[in-house]
């Protein structure tokens, strides 16, 4: 028997924010990304219970939040 303690309990109104995918971005301590049925994303502090910033609607509901790393060595930019 596996027993799991609730580290934290977030609370949101489907009809605004339903909750269909979620990510723990790598680099970011204590950090929850939430993608939502109406579009948007929440990024929340699971520490502190406090909403960092909401991403506006991409008018489509997200049903995969994925993270890629990127090699920013092999990146090259040129200024013109």
């Amino acid at each position: 028997i596996i027993i799991l303690e609730v580290y934290l309990t977030l609370n949101f109104a489907k009809e605004t924010f339903e909750i269909t995918a979620m990510l723990h971005p790598i680099t970011y301590l204590n950090k929850i990304l939430f993608g939502s049925k109406q579009g948007s994303m929440q990024l929340w502090n699971i520490k502190s219970s406090q909403l960092i910033y909401t991403f506006k609607s991409f008018n489509s509901p997200i049903t995969l939040i994925r993270q890629v790393e990127i090699n920013f060595s092999k990146i090259l930019i040129k200024y013109l």
